[in-house]
């Protein structure tokens, strides 16, 4: 139930700091103990995440006031279906329900039994087929639940009447330059949400079923400053990472490059794979799911290189403190940029390992006041380069990522690319007095 954010700071040939930090949303109480027949009802809790596309505030509303069921009960060694996608829906608020007719606390108020022909809830949720109230049978040894968000995004496959696998589609990510000038269109990165399998065993059979919902997508934004006294940038290109080396075609925009191949996966409706593996029974344990299997589809892209915002602020004016407000001159422009400055991303392929991310870039210097001084010089720095650590460069599902870089006269990058002297190095001037002998 975690909001985690990470911060780092690198700076364009120096250090990379990084920290994090955790939010948590929902207080959630099982219900009273309770003897006798008594209807299953669930109750959700969502990872908290803030906005990068759509969906926030209370979990109804990051999961859209619906999310789609499967459940199973084991009954000698055999699992029978009980929830055959069932749709719950967020009953306007109202904590009790017909399957939860005593709720007691908000979070409960979640609804399955209903009519096709009628619609329900604040999103008008319509349901494909009745579906009727089920109740707990202790002759259970236990039960397995999975549930997914929205509804329409997610199919469970079935293996001898247990939950195998869901087929997830709908996944979008951003990973190439999308220019707001461009003729591109503003890609639709919709949040997926998983909850976390549950086993229930007899001795919670009264109390609500409680889904963990997990959003799939990871954010991303990367801004980049300058602190380079008495000087501004007047230009400033990056450079991908192509097949060996940097040979490729600089760009306006910031890219992160790794040297792995296909590090990186965008698309803009990808079909994944979770895979639900049922080890042991005790209750509380957190099952193993795979979120990151992606199906191999026309519309899946993989890089070496990601792409975030465009530096072609007017004027060439970029921020100068690590607290600018500005979005465009810190973080750049893209039509797939949130106004905070974030992208929506997939998270990195669990079979790939983590490696670093490099950045590259050139950048010419003016000084600040030039019309007012009489200068008229330029000075071009060539292939300044920097590093995110392995450790913060894989995505994770709802994890925001702020990669910060700082420009600075402690520059690894070349006045002269061909020369061995690299860096700015300050000029000064010393005097000495030279006294005539008489």
């Amino acid at each position: 139930m975690t909001l985690k954010r990470i911060y780092l700071i690198a700076l364009v040939l120096a250090a990379l700091t990084g920290c994090s930090d955790n939010d948590f949303i929902g207080d959630l109480e099982a219900l009273n103990g309770a003897t006798g027949v008594k209807a299953i009802a669930f109750e959700s809790n969502a990872t908290k995440i803030t906005r990068a596309t759509s969906n926030t505030g209370t979990v109804a509303q990051m999961l859209d006031g619906q999310f789609l069921v499967y459940g199973t009960k084991n009954v000698s060694s055999t699992y029978s279906t009980v929830f055959p996608n069932y749709v719950a829906w967020n009953n306007s608020g109202l904590n009790a329900t017909t399957s939860n007719p005593d709720g007691s606390d908000a979070s409960n108020g979640w609804e399955y039994v209903g009519s096709s022909t009628t619609t329900y809830g604040s999103e008008s949720t319509t349901l494909e087929k009745d579906q009727t109230i089920k109740y707990w049978d202790y002759s259970a040894a236990n039960y397995h639940f999975v549930a997914g968000s929205p509804v329409a995004s997610f199919t469970y496959n079935i293996t001898s009447n247990d939950i195998a696998s869901a087929t997830v589609t709908g996944l979008a990510g951003h990973i190439t330059a999308n220019p707001v000038s461009g003729e591109g269109a503003v890609l639709t990165a919709n949040p997926v949400y998983i909850a976390k399998p549950v086993t229930v065993l007899p001795a919670n059979y009264n109390s609500a079923v409680t889904f963990e919902f997990v959003r799939q997508q990871a954010r991303v934004r990367v801004g980049v400053y300058e602190t380079i006294p008495g000087y501004k940038i007047t230009k400033i290109q990056f450079y991908p990472y192509d097949v060996s080396d940097w040979n490729g075609t600089s760009s306006n925009n910031i890219i992160l490059a790794s040297t792995t191949a296909d590090y990186f996966v965008g698309a803009t409706n990808a079909t994944a794979t979770v895979t639900y593996t049922w080890t042991g029974e005790e209750e509380g344990v957190t099952y193993p799911y795979h979120t990151v299997a992606y199906t191999s589809d026309l519309s899946l892209t993989k890089a070496k290189n990601w792409y975030a915002g465009e530096l072609n602020a007017s004027g060439w004016v970029m921020a100068t403190t690590s607290a600018e407000s500005t979005v465009a001159t810190f973080f750049g422009t893209d039509k797939d940029m949130a106004a905070t400055g974030y992208f929506a991303v997939l998270p990195t392929p669990a079979e790939k390992e983590a490696s670093p991310l490099l950045i590259k870039c050139d950048y010419t210097l003016k000084p600040v006041n030039n019309t007012t001084e009489g200068s008229t010089e330029t000075i071009t720095i060539h292939g300044a380069t920097a590093a995110i650590p392995a450790a913060f460069s894989k995505w994770a599902p709802n994890t925001s990522y702020t990669y910060l870089f700082k420009i600075s006269d402690n520059t690894n990058g070349k006045t002269n690319p061909g020369k061995e002297n690299v860096g700015l190095y300050p000029i000064t001037f010393d005097a000495v007095a030279i006294t005539e002998n008489s």
